[in-house]
C-alpha cells in the first residue's frame, strides 16, 4: 500500500505580503513553477523545514514522502492518525523526501538561495535538485492532494468539478468553490479556515454593505461573502496572479467580486478602487500574516465603516498582542476569537 503524503500549503497570501519586491514575470507561462526536492531528510527535521519554506522562503506548497532510499516497501501512515495528533512530526517517516513548489518568476538562482535558506533555518544538511514543473502538472497534483474541506460554521471548500459531500448538502451549509493555482487560499489551512468560519458568523454584516478583503489570493473569502450576500466585494492583491485566481474563483462560483491591484508599499497612496469603499465596508478582512498586517492597520481602519466588524488571521498566538495593540491605536479593539494549531483569528469592530 502506498504511504500517505503529507501536504502543506501556503496561506492565501504569502509571508511577503503586502511588503514584497515586485517581479516582473518571464514571458513563459505564468503558472509554471520551480519544483525541488530533497532527499534523505529525517523525519523529525521535516516539519521545521515545512514551515521555513512556507513562511520564510516563499514555497507554495510543501510535500513529504517517504524517502526508503533503497526500493523498500513503504510504511504507510494514514490520514486519520495524522489528524489525531497535534504534531506531524511524531507521525512522519524516519527518512524522508521533501518537495517544495516555487513560482517560477523568480528563476533559479531565487529558487536555490530560498531552498539553502530553509535548509539552514531548520538545521538540515539538504541537497536539493530542480525542475519545471508545467501548469497542468504540477496543478494536476494539487488537485489530487486537495479534497473538500469543511471550515466550520457550515462552510465547505471544494475543488472545482469534485462532487459536493453528502455532509455539506445540508440546510445551511455554503460551498466555495476553488481551482489550485499560484495563488493559494482552499480552506485547508488553520487561518483560512477560520475566516471563512468567521464570515459565515458575521453574515449579517457581510449582507448589509461593501466587503473588503485585502490580499485576496485565491479569492476564496471574497467569494465566500459574495456567496454570504454581499451586495458587492472588493478583493486586493499585490500580484496580479492573486487578481487573475480571483476573477476565476468568483466565476467558478457565479458571483461577481471586484479584484484589483494595490502597491506593494502599504505607506503609498492606496488605488482608486480601494479609496472610492472608505468609510464604507461593512466588513472586513485579511488573511495576511502579522508584520504586513501591523502596518496595515490605519489602511484597513479607513475601509471600514463605524461598527463594522474587522477579522485578520495569518497570526501566530504569540504575535497577537503586537497586533492587538496596533490595531487599538487606529480604532479598532480586537481579541482572539478563534485558534487553531498555534494561528488565531483576531476579530473585533471598528469604532
Amino acid at each position: 500500500m502506498r504511504a500517505a503524503r503529507l501536504l502543506r500549503l501556503r496561506p492565501s497570501r504569502g509571508p511577503f505580503h503586502p511588503t514584497a519586491r515586485r517581479v516582473t514575470r518571464p514571458a513563459a507561462s505564468p503558472d509554471d513553477a520551480l519544483r525541488a526536492t530533497a532527499a534523505g531528510v529525517p523525519g523529525a527535521a521535516t516539519e521545521a523545514l515545512a514551515d521555513a519554506l512556507l513562511f520564510e522562503c516563499g514555497a507554495l506548497s510543501v510535500s513529504v514522502d517517504e524517502d526508503r532510499g533503497g526500493g523498500e516497501d513503504e510504511a504507510p501512515i494514514f490520514k486519520d492518525a495524522l489528524q489525531a495528533t497535534p504534531s506531524t512530526s511524531s507521525r512522519v517517516w524516519p527518512r524522508c523526501r521533501v518537495t517544495a513548489v516555487f513560482p517560477a518568476a523568480g528563476g533559479e538562482a531565487a529558487v536555490k538561495s530560498a531552498t539553502s535558506a530553509a535548509a539552514t533555518a531548520a538545521g538540515v544538511d539538504a541537497t536539493w535538485s530542480l525542475e519545471t514543473a508545467h501548469a497542468a502538472e504540477w496543478q494536476a497534483a494539487l488537485r489530487g492532494a486537495f479534497e473538500p474541506v469543511c471550515a466550520g460554521d457550515g462552510v465547505w471548500v471544494v475543488p472545482t468539478g469534485e462532487a459536493v459531500p453528502a455532509a455539506a448538502r445540508g440546510r445551511g451549509s455554503l460551498v466555495v468553490r476553488v481551482t489550485p493555482g499560484l495563488a493559494f487560499g482552499t480552506g485547508a489551512h488553520p487561518t483560512t479556515a477560520m475566516c471563512l468560519a468567521w464570515l459565515a458568523r458575521e453574515r449579517e454584516s457581510v449582507a448589509s454593505g461593501p466587503l473588503l478583503d485585502f490580499g485576496c489570493g485565491s479569492g476564496v473569502l471574497a467569494a465566500a461573502g459574495a456567496l454570504l450576500g454581499a451586495p458587492a466585494v472588493l478583493a486586493t492583491d499585490v500580484e496580479e496572479q492573486a487578481v487573475t485566481a480571483t476573477d476565476a474563483t468568483a466565476a467558478a462560483n457565479g458571483v461577481t467580486v471586484r479584484a484589483c491591484l494595490v502597491p506593494a508599499d502599504p505607506f503609498a497612496p492606496p488605488p482608486p478602487e480601494l479609496a472610492a469603499v472608505a468609510g464604507t465596508c461593512t466588513i472586513v478582512v485579511a488573511n495576511i500574516l502579522a508584520g504586513p498586517l501591523a502596518a496595515l492597520a490605519p489602511t484597513l481602519a479607513a475601509a471600514a465603516a463605524p461598527g463594522a466588524p474587522v477579522g485578520l488571521s495569518g497570526v501566530l498566538s504569540l504575535q497577537a498582542p503586537e497586533l492587538i495593540a496596533a490595531y487599538a491605536s487606529s480604532g479598532i479593539r480586537l481579541a482572539i476569537e478563534d485558534e487553531r494549531e498555534g494561528w488565531v483569528l483576531l476579530a473585533g469592530r471598528r469604532e
